[in-house]
């Protein structure tokens, strides 16, 4: 785990360090995620994982796969481990798709990544999607005014604190709302009331792999919350961690001057969305496989805009240059 979450992100700040490269990265996952989105209709069409199988009978790895079916179809896992891990993958390949793309092409790749979306019938990416394309939307509404982020996140502050200063069970209202499917909703909450003390009882290392507490309660071993799951496997200041990799990454604004484009801006923008979006779908979202590694690799391309946009800032205050007209994402 270690080495996935550290190596994509290392890889990405030694090798990515040019304008433009950032870009040229997110627009080949648009294309690789746009492929996974369109070739997750054949497991709805066959009801089976007819992509993993298939590769499993061309590689010799046999590995039984549990199927889900929601609304009368096969929930369709595509490339990824679970369902919910390819609507989580496309949900973010959607948004990139929508900032960076321009014409057919945002059109076509865009609309691969909503198939895979909704062949995957998951609630949590479907709305982290839907929750995405509102804060596009409110910035193309907000874009003269400089401070639009500032006032997004501190009325989604005061909200948040308002909810948990007058609700008698904060989370569980959270947690209850975000997920289409009632039953769902209540597994979650079912699992938090069963792990949320036991952690807050080991809080500086946690349960740990290894820990026993499903067999103990009658439970299926399993956590749908990538925070909650965090918490139990390493310890809450491990969660807080991982939640900090996030956060400070987007800490340097994007400034479109010099060699940086108006697509590095966006593609800035769209990284801090993506990033809110990885600690909001996290309460109902496990992330592993491919989604942990796009934690690492998010991160460090974000964090490289914004060393870009730091060192041509600063050539630009060298020379003279103007300052106070340059966008900031």
């Amino acid at each position: 785990m270690i080495l996935e979450l550290c190596g994509g992100y290392f890889l990405i700040r030694s090798s990515v360090n040019l304008p433009g490269g950032a870009v040229a990265v997110a627009r080949f996952l648009v294309y690789v995620v746009a492929a996974d989105g369109v070739l997750s209709v054949l497991d709805v069409l066959t009801g089976h994982a007819y992509i993993q199988d298939l590769v499993d009978s061309v590689t010799g790895y046999n590995q039984v796969w549990n199927l889900d079916y929601r609304h009368g179809f096969m929930r369709a896992p595509g490339m990824q481990e679970h369902p919910i891990l390819l609507g989580t993958v496309c949900a973010f390949g959607g948004l990139l798709a929508l900032a960076l793309m321009r014409g057919v092409e945002r059109v076509t790749l865009g609309g691969a990544c909503t198939v895979g979306l909704l062949a995957a019938d998951s609630s949590a990416p479907i709305s982290g999607f839907a929750l995405g394309c509102l804060c596009l939307a409110y910035h193309r509404l907000m874009v003269s005014f400089r401070w639009r982020w500032q006032l997004l996140v501190g009325a989604g502050g005061l909200l948040l604190a308002a909810l948990f200063c007058v609700h008698p069970a904060p989370i569980s209202f959270l947690i209850q709302h975000a997920t289409s499917n009632p039953v769902d909703g209540f597994y979650r909450m079912y699992i938090w009331s069963l792990v949320g003390p036991l952690v807050l009882a080991n809080p500086l290392f946690g349960l740990g792999f290894e820990s026993d507490w499903a067999e103990k309660f009658g439970a299926v071993n399993t956590i749908d919350s990538f925070w909650l799951c965090s918490s139990a496997n390493f310890g809450i200041p491990a969660a807080l961690l991982f939640a900090l990799v996030l956060l400070t990454a987007c800490i340097r604004p994007v400034r479109q001057m010099g060699r940086l484009t108006e697509a590095d801006g966006n593609l800035g923008r769209i990284l801090g969305i993506i990033v809110f979006l990885y600690l909001y779908v996290g309460f109902t979202v496990h992330f592993w496989g491919c989604t942990w590694i796009l934690i690492g690799i998010f991160a460090a391309l974000r964090v490289n805009l914004g060393e870009l946009s730091k060192l041509h800032s600063q050539t630009a205050v060298a020379k003279g240059g103007p300052m106070l007209y340059a966008r900031t994402t």
